[in-house]
């Protein structure tokens, strides 16, 4: 027995250690081949949620970029001084860190999309509308390369900040929107994005609209301001008061924009909510875009609303048989909104809505012809000044150091000089008058009550202008038949008659994007005194498609519009044809909606980085929505409210 045991002892004492090497060496291989599986496992699982994570800076761009407010000293060009307000440093607060992000954005957008191709998550599709897109992309790159300003060609003219990479984000968004997006709770996501933003900017608005702007708070101006430009909070003007509302958008032209391509998606999801909390819901939600849209006091937005109410009649015409008070309510909405807006601003909503009646603007605008003498010349050559009016004539010459007056026929005029104030003894020129400098070398000029000052240097006569530079007026081809009508819609006719005839010149290339400015007559010194100020400057031709056609060219409008028509008549097939009432439906009909009234507006005001990524992101993700209508991938949601808030 002993011996047996030994002999246990020993076999034991034998076999166990290769046992434990061959269990060491097991367990060494299980972990090494459990390292790559676990790293393998979790990218697996982080590419398995790409639809959630792609989108996520697509969320941002639309619910937190249009929010940024924050000041940027901008240096000019020297393009850029000769055609703004003076002074080679600017500062900007609603343009230039937008126009940041959202280029750095787009980017991350790009390189997600990139890996996606490459895991073949996604494939690139050939849709009919890249190709017209592509073309407005190539004519852009073509522009920026002979722009008049390159620099302002890649970075964007002052205030403007669009770019030739803030347009082509523009375009690449809608790419990217139409690629990523293939899950319903991926629109769900991105209209709840739509819906944050409305929320917060009808907050500010609201509170800007009864007096309390955020913005003008002590808390505001620290948010508003680096410590560096701190000193100058007490010095800061805002132009917009009381009953204006420019939320975080910088101009209440842009927040009548936005309010048109909002308005009629509010109303959507209102139509397709079905439990009361969400109907309540989107009822407030509505009720602020319709504040929105009234403080703007932008007529353009407004011609947009009613444009896209109309539609909305035609779209869902029958839920006013199966369905009258709901889809009834919005309408009785609107009016109550604007009747209690109307009686609390002493009747300005109601000036507002006359003021878009054609036939009156045209009646106005007429009046005022009639009652003013327009300056039909104003030329210098060398030391010799043209100023004639509908009515007469004077001719200004530099001799014997001194300023000599003539008419037309080139007779001195008798003058009465009163200190240094010079009018005429002849009674046809009672309404024009001179008054000299000290130094005896400028003169202030005035005629019918507008006036100009008058330089001699050693280059001959030149006019103060814009900036503060001297400069020689022009004589810009013109629309004539808008002379008559050049105050219509705030004097948009004037600067269309002076915008139209520039577009021949940049019929293939254009002028650059954002070189509008520079490529507009500002020194129309005529024209302006005619219709605006001497010192007006014209930075954006209030239309986005004269504004597309000069900056980028009328062939890259053209590919643009195509683009537009092509998203019209597919939508338009879809929804007003056959119309089902599921989320898809309901989603892409306000997408379309909010689409056309934001192209009717644009009629009337120009695209600004504030307001346009959302405009292309709902033009991606409408295609999205009808490519899956289509193809009859999406399901009818009776019991299911998802995101309908």
């Amino acid at each position: 027995m002993p011996q047996q045991k030994t002999y246990l002892k020993k076999k034991h004492q034998n076999i166990s250690p290769k046992k434990k090497v061959h269990k060491k060496k097991v367990n060494a291989e299980v972990i090494e081949d459990k390292k790559p599986s676990v790293i393998f496992n979790m990218l697996h699982k982080f590419v398995s949620y790409w639809h959630i994570w792609s989108i996520i800076p697509l969320i941002i761009i639309i619910g937190i970029i249009p929010l940024i407010v924050y000041a940027k000293v901008v240096e000019l060009t020297p393009l850029e001084e000769r055609n703004w307000t003076g002074g080679t440093l600017q500062l900007d607060f609603f343009s230039y860190y937008k126009a940041y992000w959202l280029i750095i954005f787009t980017i991350i957008l790009v390189l997600f999309c990139l890996v996606l191709v490459l895991l073949k998550k996604i494939h690139i599709k050939k849709k009919g509308f890249m190709i017209p897109l592509g073309i407005y992309v190539l004519f852009s790159m073509l522009s920026t390369i002979f722009a008049l300003d390159q620099e302002v060609a890649l970075r964007g003219f002052m205030e403007m900040f669009q770019g030739l990479y803030v347009l082509m984000s523009y375009s690449l968004l809608m790419v990217i929107v139409y690629h990523l997006v293939e899950k319903e709770f991926q629109i769900k996501f991105i209209i709840g994005a739509f819906i944050f933003l409305g929320i917060v900017i009808g907050l500010i608005g609201f509170y800007q609209y009864i007096g309390q702007d955020l913005f003008r708070t002590p808390w505001g101006l620290d948010l508003i301001l680096p410590k560096v430009l701190e000193p100058i909070k007490d010095d800061l003007t805002f132009i917009f008061d009381k009953y204006d509302i420019y939320a975080t958008l910088g101009n209440t032209n842009f927040v009548g924009s936005y309010a048109a391509l909002m308005i009629p998606l509010a109303f959507v999801l209102y139509l397709y909510s079905k439990k009361i909390v969400f109907q309540l819901f989107n009822i407030i939600f509505l009720g602020l875009m319709l504040l929105v849209g009234y403080g703007s006091n932008s007529r353009a937005g407004i011609i947009g609303i009613i444009v896209s109410l109309l539609m909305i009649i035609i779209v869902f015409r029958r839920m006013f048989l199966t369905k009258p008070f709901k889809i009834l309510f919005p309408f009785l909405l609107m009016g109550s909104v604007g009747y209690i807006l109307n009686v609390e601003t002493d009747g300005r909503v109601i000036n507002e809505l006359q003021s878009i009646n054609i036939f009156k603007a045209i009646e106005e605008a007429e009046i005022y012809s009639e009652n003013r003498v327009f300056i039909t010349r104003l030329e210098i050559e060398d030391d010799m000044l043209y100023l004639e009016t509908e009515e007469e004539g004077l001719v200004l010459k530099w001799m014997n150091h001194g300023l000599w007056p003539y008419n037309l026929d080139g007779e001195v005029l008798e003058v009465l000089v009163s200190g240094r104030n010079v009018s005429f003894v002849d009674e046809t020129y009672k309404d024009f008058r001179i008054r000299i400098f000290e130094d005896r070398n400028a003169f202030t000029i005035i005629v019918y009550g507008r006036s100009f000052d008058l330089y001699k240097t050693d280059e001959g006569f030149k006019i103060l202008s814009n900036g503060g530079f001297l400069d020689q007026p022009v004589v810009p081809d013109r629309i004539e038949a808008l002379d008559d009508y050049g105050i219509l819609f705030s004097s948009r006719a004037f600067i269309w008659s002076r915008s139209i005839p520039l577009l021949k010149d940049y019929f293939f290339i254009g002028s650059g994007p954002d070189n509008y400015p520079i490529a507009y007559p500002q020194t129309d010194i005529a024209g302006k005194l005619n219709y605006m100020g001497i010192y007006t400057i014209v930075d954006k031709p209030h239309n986005m498609y004269i504004q597309t056609g000069i900056n980028t060219g009328v062939i890259s409008l053209l590919a643009l519009l195509s683009v537009f028509v092509i998203y019209f008549i597919q939508s338009f097939r879809i929804y007003i044809k056959k119309f089902e009432h599921h989320f898809m439906h309901m989603i892409g009909s306000g997408l379309f909606l909010g689409v056309i009234a934001y192209l009717f507006a644009g009629i009337f005001n120009d695209q600004k980085v504030s307001v346009a990524p959302l405009f292309y992101i709902m033009i991606g993700l409408g295609f999205t929505i009808n490519e899956m209508i289509q193809k009859d991938t999406s399901k009818p949601l009776e019991d299911n409210e998802g995101l309908s808030i």
